[in-house]
């Protein structure tokens, strides 16, 4: 599933709950577009791409 700011407009719980929902419920790649997202949120994937910083981690 690819994400392009799904939740950019959205409140930080609110996002938790979404993206917690997304990998949940699809069990293939689930890729998240965001150019802001919370501490919190970014340990929930497994990579993370900072394509500004072009740094990866996994």
């Amino acid at each position: 599933m690819l994400a392009d700011e799904a939740t950019s407009s959205l409140d930080t719980k609110l996002s938790r709950k979404i993206h917690a929902t997304f990998l949940k419920e699809f069990s293939g790649t689930v890729i998240e577009v965001a150019h802001h997202i919370s501490t919190e949120e970014a340990t929930m994937f497994d990579r993370k791409i900072d394509l500004e910083a072009n740094k990866k981690s996994i």
